[in-house]
């Protein structure tokens, strides 16, 4: 399956960002770095369009996870539209609905003129690091979250200190 594309546009204070396609750790790299982006804006509204997302893993909803945290810390609102069921689903089962709103019936929508994020291919060791920074984040978020997700992090762990080992 085709990885996702990303979408994205900043203009004054508003951030678009669309998803087209599975979203996956393949394609979280460039929505991270958009994230740190962000985090030096002004901005007053996010709006992430899934309309056209046919789901996504748990590293990618991790990235989600650190736009809309420190958005929300901002008191700026994170606004997940057109999501399908199932993808409200998964965010809401990782106890993402304290950091975004939800609005599946937004009809036409005034878009920026948006463009694609790279897809970079990640090192081992790099795509190690921020599987486990989103699966921590996820865990932080919702203490439900911990026991799904113990096992990947400390899976994780043990794979970046054998990277890290093989290196020195």
């Amino acid at each position: 399956m085709a990885d996702a594309q990303i979408l994205v546009a900043v203009n004054g204070t508003i951030a678009q960002i669309k998803v087209a396609g599975r979203a996956t750790h393949a394609v979280s790299k460039g929505l991270k770095d958009f994230a740190l982006e962000l985090g030096s804006l002004k901005i007053e509204n996010v709006f992430i369009d899934l309309a056209e997302c046919t789901g996504m893993d748990s590293t990618f909803m991790g990235v989600l996870t650190q736009i809309g945290l420190p958005m929300f810390k901002a008191d700026t609102p994170v606004l997940i539209l057109n999501a399908s069921d199932s993808n409200v689903k998964l965010l809401t089962d990782l106890g993402l609905s304290k950091i975004f709103l939800f609005d599946s019936n937004v009809g036409e929508f005034n878009w920026l003129a948006l463009k694609q994020l790279s897809t970079k291919k990640l090192s081992n060791q790099e795509k190690g690091e921020m599987m486990l920074e989103s699966h921590e984040i996820l865990s932080d978020i919702d203490d439900a979250n911990v026991p799904k997700f113990k096992d990947v992090i400390a899976f994780l762990k043990d794979d970046l200190e054998t990277y890290k080992e093989k290196k020195d």
